[in-house]
């Protein structure tokens, strides 16, 4: 198994089954589409493009980062993701075994909505036309996949409980 990193500042190397890159959108993109998982922090462009690309996420939210910690908690919720509250051999191992199967999402058509609304007048709330694309992008799913979109899948520590059903975002500040 090969594993491929990118990061600002880092040299062109190899460490066993690990390459090291420095950052390059062009060679990113092009990995990213190649590959078979994604194991990464939980900010919003780099997991969006995984859902998108129907790529396997395994994500650690940044501890004390709130957008994190959202992020994080939507993706486990909807099943879209496998969060773990730190990356060790224990969350790790599973994972790169058996990876799940992407979810498959079927995004509605945001920009031709907007579009249409906003060629009719914008007379209706905002929020009718995000619930409606909320429905349609679920609705799209079920139908492709035959199954409503998936409970959250999450690795258990004792820093989060798998009894519990509710996951308060003050309790996953302390995940280290």
């Amino acid at each position: 198994m090969q594993f491929r990193l990118y990061g600002p500042g880092l040299g062109a190397t190899e460490h066993g089954n690990v390459s090291l890159h420095p950052t390059s959108v062009e060679a990113f993109k092009r990995d990213l589409a190649r590959c078979s998982g994604v194991i990464c922090n939980s900010g919003f462009e780099l997991i969006s493009e995984c859902l998108q690309w129907r790529k396997p996420v395994l994500t650690k939210p940044l501890t004390g980062q709130m957008e994190q910690l959202s992020n994080a908690l939507a993706l486990a919720q909807l099943g879209h993701a496998t969060v773990v509250p730190r990356l060790d051999t224990e969350s790790l191992g599973p994972w790169l075994l058996q990876r799940p199967a992407p979810p498959a999402l079927r995004f509605a058509d945001v920009a031709d909505a907007l579009a249409g609304w906003l060629a009719a007048g914008a007379h209706t709330e905002i929020g009718t036309l995000q619930q409606q694309l909320w429905r349609d992008t679920a609705r799209n799913t079920e139908a492709h996949t035959g199954a409503p979109i998936r409970p959250a899948r999450m690795v258990t520590s004792p820093s989060w409980p798998p009894q519990r059903q509710r996951v308060e975002l003050g309790n996953m500040a302390g995940m280290g």
